[in-house]
């Protein structure tokens, strides 16, 4: 077979790829478009070129098979999120890495920011630990690049959020801003890269569709760690560290014959003990019990996530509508949480040129409180039984008492935790004039923390004594406690952006320029008070003493941007872009608030030239970029720059009165910290 290959100008492709279907037979077209193939009799070629949609031809006795082939557009188009906008993904001259919602939807993981591990380059993710809801994730964009805060900006729709709580079911993509020249149009909050989380959309003229998803799966903690069960071999050690400690010390603090009957009692762990002064009689296991602290407090358990939602559109208007829950036990008990999202994405065309839609969610988070640390599981003693048939055990040594048991520990703090989030933008655009689209979004974002965690009477047994009467920890009402926390932040932020975008023959030409205001406000309050009426009134208006009173002041800060952007690509082959960015922020003093963050960037599609062809059978897409960019990383405190003080008692007239003295020193000077990158790629 022989024929020419040529796109829907006319004009010859030249390292087209001709092959066999199910053969080895191969060849690829020069550099007029033509090509030879030896093929078995009733074989059918396939004929692929990168940019342009494959062909499957059955010759049926042709010997000349001339193919005209088509862009495909989906390939040669295909965009991915950039900061405040879409960019054809060959055009990208910047370093980002897209994440699309197939990787992250089925996979058995509690959140989203700890659903990104292992699913782009350059990206580390690490969970602190596993107590749901509070993972402590922590993503690193390209390493640590500052003395400050390292976490990446995360925006969801356009938006500043938290990513964790959001539903996975709800993502449509995620991209990764890595470098200067792409993240510097976020300007001062880029410095350590930048996440854009993108939402699903309803589709036009689309029928109502409903998806249902559920997740069910097992989790279960993976430690090799092992603590010392033997309580019998923790004596010994624990009498020769004693020694250690003090040379002359000559009163161990375990008998050899208390060891001795444990090694005993081990022997015949299905043996009768009785206790010679209650009479109660109980198995060994029960009476010398030898506990491995690791492997009891972290049990299975099973997770559940549903999801349910609806979209669809009309001619003119699209919609999304979605509801989740998640159910996380946690493998520690008293640790679980439940969470509820709920989302609305509507848009709609309200005249020929005026787009207007909104982004709206809100998430419900239920705690338990209860939480421990290795300091007590490094202190445990094995010679207690954590809990039987409901009740928590003590030191079966009458020798050792008022040893802790860390399930009684985690499970003695009772209440609840609440978290309440809601984030809800509004925007419009409007097509003014061939390629001149202008848009303004507002946002507004409120996050409310409400605790209110008590004392519980969770008092400890001796099994070998009794299983009626407690030995310890028998709760006194009044010395427990009732504390309450209320925390809210809310923020808003307005954008007015004005975009271009056209083609002029072989000219991609765009350009971007934007105004942005933000606004953040916080404040907390706390209270503790000790003494409750009964163990089942626990509100702390029934508290007998206020214990401590305090909270988180109040604080503002603000920041006020200009930014742009211009990209340029010829032919799709030489790209450039520049971007932007003058942020002001009222954390620092006045002459040193505003800091200007610019970045260039270049690319060359090597694979697009003519003398590259040959290659394209091997190599069929190559570019090589390259990027210089500043960005800019803010300080944590709002007020740092400012002399701060701080309330103190102090004597005057021979009287206890109120006052305050110097925290903090002024500094006037204090200004960004910058971070210059230079990126090379291929």
């Amino acid at each position: 077979i022989t024929g020419r290959i040529t796109d829907s100008q006319g004009a010859p492709l030249s390292g087209v790829t001709i092959r066999e279907k199910g053969g080895s037979a191969s060849t690829s077209t020069n550099e007029v478009g033509q090509y030879t193939l030896s093929v078995s009799e009733n074989g059918t070629i396939l004929i692929s070129y990168i940019g342009y949609q494959d062909q499957e031809i059955n010759p049926k006795g042709r010997s000349v098979i001339n193919v005209t082939l088509e862009r495909n557009t989906s390939a040669l188009d295909e965009v991915v999120v950039v900061g405040y906008g879409t960019q054809k993904k060959v055009n990208l001259t910047g370093s980002v890495a897209t994440v699309g919602a197939d990787k992250l939807t089925n996979r058995p993981i509690m959140n989203l920011a700890a659903a990104l591990g292992g699913t782009a380059p350059g990206i580390r993710v690490t969970q602190g630990n596993g107590n749901p809801g509070s993972e402590s994730v922590s993503i690193r964009v390209r390493g640590t690049g500052s003395f400050n805060n390292n976490d990446p900006l995360i925006l969801v729709d356009g938006a500043v959020a938290d990513m964790v709580p959001l539903n996975t079911d709800d993502i449509e993509n995620i991209s990764i801003l890595k470098d200067a020249a792409s993240a510097a149009i976020y300007g001062s909050r880029a410095a350590n890269g930048v996440i854009l989380v993108t939402t699903k959309k309803g589709k036009k003229g689309e029928a109502p569709k409903i998806t249902f998803n559920a997740l069910y799966a097992r989790e279960q903690a993976q430690t090799d760690l092992k603590f010392m069960s033997s309580t019998a071999d923790w004596m010994e050690l624990h009498n020769i560290a004693k020694v250690n400690a003090n040379p002359t010390s000559t009163s161990p603090d375990y008998t050899l014959s208390t060891i001795e009957d444990w090694r005993k009692a081990n022997a015949d762990p299905n043996g009768i003990y009785t206790n010679p002064i209650t009479g109660n009689s109980i198995p060994n296991w029960l009476a010398y019990p030898n506990t491995d602290w690791a492997q009891v407090l972290f049990q299975p358990q099973y997770y559940q996530r549903y999801g349910v939602s609806v979209t669809g559109g009309s001619d003119k208007s699209s919609y999304l509508l979605s509801a989740g829950y998640q159910n996380n036990p946690g493998t520690l008990a008293n640790t679980g949480m439940k969470r509820f999202n709920i989302r609305t994405n509507v848009e709609t065309k309200i005249a020929d040129r005026i787009t207007f839609g909104t982004q709206t969610y809100a998430t419900k988070e239920y705690k338990q409180p209860g939480s421990t640390s290795m300091t007590y599981l490094l202190q445990a003693f094995p010679g207690m039984t954590p809990i039987y048939e409901g009740k928590y055990g003590s030191s079966e040594d009458p020798n050792t008492t008022n040893k802790d048991n860390i399930l009684q520990q985690v499970a003695s703090n009772g209440g609840e935790n609440n978290y309440t989030r809601i984030n809800s933008t509004w925007y419009a655009n409007a097509d003014i004039w061939k390629g001149i689209i202008a848009e303004a979004r507002f946002n507004y974002s409120e996050y409310i923390r409400e605790d209110e965690n008590y004392s519980q009477n969770l008092p400890r047994y001796s099994f070998r004594e009794s299983f009626e009467k407690p030995k310890e920890g028998i709760g006194n009402l009044d010395q427990a406690t009732t504390y309450r926390y209320a925390y809210k932040s809310s923020n808003y932020t307005a954008n007015a952006l004005l975009r271009y975008a056209h083609t002029f023959g072989k000219h991609d030409v765009g350009g971007l320029a934007g105004y942005e205001q933000y606004y953040s406000k916080t404040g907390g309050f706390s209270a503790t008070k000790r003494g409750l009426l009964d163990w089942d009134v626990t509100d702390i208006t029934s508290g007998a003493t206020m214990e401590s009173i305090g909270g988180d002041a109040k604080a503002e800060n603000a920041m006020v941007s200009y930014f742009g952007r211009v990209n340029y690509a010829y032919d799709s082959k030489y790209l450039f872009e520049g971007n932007f960015r003058s942020d002001a922020s009222s954390k620092f003093a006045p002459g040193h608030r505003t800091g200007f963050f610019p970045s260039f960037s270049a690319g060359w599609v090597i694979s697009n030239e003519r003398f590259f062809d040959p290659a394209k059978t091997t190599v069929n897409y190559l570019k090589l970029r390259g990027s210089y960019g500043t960005l800019g990383n803010t300080i944590s405190g709002n007020y740092d720059w400012q002399t701060l003080y701080q309330k103190v008692n102090n004597v005057f007239n021979e009287s206890v009165a109120n006052g305050v003295i110097q925290q903090t020193i002024q500094n006037l000077s204090l200004s960004w910290e910058k971070l210059t990158t230079y990126n090379l790629g291929l």
